[in-house]
């Protein structure tokens, strides 16, 4: 028998708000075995508690009990409190009834297992079910006694976890599937639509232009379509420039640069200190996010800028490490460097023999030179042997690294009076406590070898830990900040490339259609795809570009990746790319980009496979959850608005995990499912971390929405993005699984636009239903729940009856049906107005705008009542409206 004391003072319990807070709240939350280890989360007050009412007749009364103990957002113990004068009898009455009333809420089960009242000398505690308590304990001032002993046993928090389970195991879904698993097998579902091989032809001609990763294609980008990025002084850490004069910081303030593309100041200062030991022990850093253009700057001054000064650029010696294949060991990355600046020299010098003697004798001349004066004059009159030591002497020289690296320094930097400058790439792709390690090997690196060292990092590296070690030493002047180029202003870069080359090779292209047709084309016509798409994406109308730009969270590198994924997609049909070729001005509808992005080239939509994400789903088959991701997303949404967060350190818009998992909490979700639902959204950078980890995420790590969240939410009212996540739900309605399986059946009226909105309506009023369960669930123990807010639908729902409403309504109801995008029709002028002309569908008695923008002939046969054919871009049935072109 454990005597331990209770380490409650009931000596001062004198009223029911002592009884409340001195001892129920600590009995409540006291570890095993002197308490029922309850976590503070889960314990509902009466301020936060609804009322309900209990008993009957003449007893009627609204009650609220003063705690209610939770598991997995399922009401488990009520506990009522009484002042140590009153009786228990009407305490235990009052939270069986209380009991009984929530279990009523519930249908099928009963949720509330225990029930518990004490005054703070006595405590009675059972079940609902019974009249009598199946214990009474009388308090003892100072033992923990064996009646107390019997309560945790049978009320502990672990007893609460493992019942909650049972009720979670009674509701189990009898089914759990995707509608895109039923349609058929594995083959059918996983199907592909093959890339369209007008678009694969131009990412075999053009890909190293968008994709360029050999420092050949990198050359050629900086070369010929270099693209400043944005540099915004703010402060000493944040100066508009790319790189400052080559002297200490201690001797001058710094020289700005006005032209990035030129920086002339830069230039300027090597040029001055050539031959005077130019960048003496000095590490700079080029900060900016990733992707944001802090390699290709660097490219253009190595291979443009700089070798426009030839007495410059030829007092010069570059070195590149690729730190990707950098150890990670203070042990190994010291050799590593030296072994990568003897490769960077010998690739660097290709006319060069280096396993030619007399190579070898021009590169150790001091240790040869050493040897002749000294212990060589001994052996002149001995040929044989004088060789023999000289061979060693080279030999040693050769083979030990460290005596390498010195004689080529000595050779090809200090004895040709070259000046040095390392470049530490895709140290910014590191995570963040690898990039500070290589911040501290760079202070090695710049004091042996006696340069410039170039050290790219990550924005968030640099802001976040600026004010600690070892950021904290470094000299502001030597900080650069470096902001993304426009998306816009590099991908016209790439095209106006692209078509320079196309437009030197005179080549004919083929490619094969679905009849089996061979079409032969021109390589201009590769020029007019990549310029209609181009229009489509920059079209303001439609948002593809900013939802590019926010996929790949300003990410250049990756917002190239999937403007070529576009550009291949199989979902831009042989009728698109005739439009294409025809229509000089043609633009793509946004639900054609819009289906792209989604599935690439999947028929059905698979987010694991996507760029963009089903935010709806849930992973646990036995309690689904289908609003985990969105509410995450939510949350850290508003952490990003508020002006602080949470978080210990302050910093801007990040939250721990931690505080993520017990908001959460409040809602039912599993601490295993929340992380894992985290995890996801962290590899779908949807979730930024604060040292870049995907994986091996642990609780107590900052978090903050990333570009691509805003993205998704952004997208939740979008019936094509819904239509989509219809097909790749886990619903647990067969009824439902069953009528998006014969909306999608069918592959010609699976994207149509009636099967879009009545799939978008059936996911819609299934979450709706879920929402509102758990709602009701919720309900019964909190008052105000967050989760109402946090996993809101009204936008879409909106959305959707907006959309039936007018696709209901004759003529567009029969407009809609026929699905006629894309064709081309008569029409008849019947309104000039100051931006176009209403045109008059004869076919479904519907009008349609022909913007000026779309007019390419002669605008005078636009008479009023004219017959013309025009081509139907795109429709918005919740505002009527059809975009139309003339060719």
């Amino acid at each position: 028998m454990n005597n331990k004391p209770l380490d409650i003072d009931v000596q001062h319990i004198e009223n029911e708000s002592d009884v409340e807070q001195k001892f129920i709240m600590p009995m409540l939350l006291k570890e095993h075995p002197y308490g029922l280890s309850i976590p503070a989360k889960n314990i509902k007050t009466k301020q936060s508690i609804p009322s309900s009412r209990i008993g009957k007749g003449s007893d009627k009364k609204y009650y609220v009990p003063d705690y209610i103990v939770t598991s997995k957002a399922y009401p488990v113990l009520v506990i009522e409190a009484k002042s140590p004068k009153e009786e228990l009898n009407e305490g235990w009455r009052e939270a069986r009834l209380y009991a009984h009333e929530l279990n009523s809420k519930y249908g099928e089960i009963n949720p509330v297992k225990y029930v518990m009242a004490t005054n703070g000398k006595i405590i009675w505690y059972g079940t609902p079910d019974n009249s009598n308590p199946k214990g009474i304990i009388e308090v003892n001032d100072y033992l923990y006694n064996s009646d107390f002993h019997e309560m945790i046993k049978f009320i502990s928090f672990s007893q609460i976890e493992n019942y909650t389970q049972t009720l979670i195991n009674k509701l189990k879904p009898k089914i759990f599937t995707q509608a895109r698993k039923v349609v058929g097998g594995s083959s059918i579902q996983n199907e592909e639509i093959p890339k369209n091989q007008f678009g694969l032809s131009i990412s075999d001609s053009f890909g190293k232009i968008f994709n360029p990763e050999s420092i050949d294609d990198r050359r050629y980008i900086v070369e010929k379509g270099y693209i400043s990025s944005k540099l915004n002084k703010r402060s000493m850490e944040d100066i508009d420039k790319v790189v400052k004069a080559a002297k200490l910081p201690s001797t001058q303030d710094g020289i700005e640069l006005i032209n990035l593309s030129e920086p002339n100041e830069f230039k300027e200062q090597i040029g001055k200190n050539i031959n005077k030991n130019l960048f003496p022990n000095k590490v700079m850093l080029i900060i900016g996010g990733v992707g944001s253009g802090k390699t290709t700057f660097i490219d253009h001054l190595q291979f443009v800028s700089i070798p426009k000064n030839k007495t410059i650029n030829d007092n010069l010696v570059w070195l590149r490490l690729n730190l990707n294949n950098a150890p990670l060991s203070k042990d190994l990355v010291y050799n590593w460097i030296i072994k990568q600046f003897i490769e960077s020299i010998k690739s660097n010098h290709p006319k060069i023999d280096f396993d030619e003697l007399a190579t070898k004798m021009k590169i150790f001349s001091v240790e040869v030179n050493k040897f002749k004066k000294g212990e060589g004059e001994l052996l002149k009159g001995d040929e044989k042997t004088y060789n023999k030591e000289l061979y060693k002497i080279i030999r040693e020289c050769s083979s030990d690294e460290n005596k390498l690296f010195t004689a080529y320094y000595r050779y090809f930097v200090t004895e040709k009076q070259k000046s040095l400058i390392i470049v530490f790439d895709n140290c910014d792709k590191r995570l963040k406590d690898e990039q500070l390690f290589m911040f501290d090997v760079s202070q090695w690196v710049k004091d042996t070898f006696k340069a410039l060292v170039l050290l790219p990092l990550r924005d968030e590296t640099y802001d976040n830990h600026k004010n600690t070690p070892p950021l904290d030493t470094v000299i502001k002047d030597n900080i650069f900040r470096i902001y993304s180029p426009s998306f816009k202003e590099i991908l016209i870069s790439r095209i106006q490339l692209s078509i320079g080359k196309i437009k030197h090779t005179g080549k004919i292209y083929s490619y094969n259609i679905s009849n089996g047709m061979h079409i032969n084309y021109p390589a201009e016509d590769q020029a007019r795809y990549l310029v209609c798409i181009l229009r489509s994406i920059m079209n303001e109308e439609n948002n593809i570009r900013r939802l590019i730009t926010g996929l790949s969270g300003s990410n250049i590198r990756k917002a190239l990746e999937i403007f070529m994924d576009f550009c291949c997609s199989g979902h831009l049909s042989e009728d698109i790319i005739l439009s294409m070729k025809t229509n000089p001005n043609y633009k793509l509808p946004y639900y054609i980009a819009s289906r792209v992005l989604l599935r690439l080239n999947r028929r059905f939509y698979d987010s694991e496979k996507s760029y963009i994400k089903n935010v709806f789903d849930a992973k646990d088959p036995e309690n689904p959850f289908y609003f985990s991701r969105l509410i995450i997303l939510r949350f850290l949404h508003n952490a990003m608005k508020a002006s602080e967060t949470p978080s210990i350190n302050k910093m801007k818009g990040y939250i721990s995990i931690n505080n993520t998992l017990d908001f959460l909490n409040n809602f039912g979700l599993s601490k295993n499912i929340a992380l894992s639902e985290i995890e996801y959204l962290i590899k779908s950078n949807c979730i930024l971390t604060e040292d870049f980890r995907e994986s091996d995420i642990d609780e107590n790590m900052l978090i903050k929405l990333a570009p691509a969240g805003f993205v998704h939410l952004y997208l939740l009212s979008d019936i094509s993005y819904l239509a989509a996540v219809a097909e790749d739900l886990h619903f647990t309605d067969e009824r439902v699984v069953n009528n998006i399986k014969s909306n999608i059946r069918c592959y010609n009226d699976q994207l149509s636009f009636a099967n879009t909105l009545t799939n978008s309506k059936l996911l819609m009023d299934f979450l709706s239903e879920e929402r509102k369960r758990k709602l009701d669930y919720l309900a019964t123990f909190e008052k105000d729940s967050e989760y109402d807010r946090y996993s809101e639908l009204k936008d879409c729902e909106d959305r959707i009856s907006n959309l039936l409403n007018s696709s209901s309504k004759e003529p567009w109801k029969s407009f809609l049906s026929k699905t006629p995008i894309g064709k081309t029709i008569m029409g008849k002028v019947v309104k000039k107005l100051e931006y176009g002309y209403l045109i008059y569908l004869d076919e479904w008695g519907v009008n349609g705008l022909l913007h000026n923008s779309n007019i390419h002939t002669d605008s005078n046969k636009l008479d009023i009542n004219a017959k013309i054919n025009v081509h139907i871009d795109d429709c918005d049935p919740m505002r009527e409206r059809i975009s139309l072109t003339i060719i």
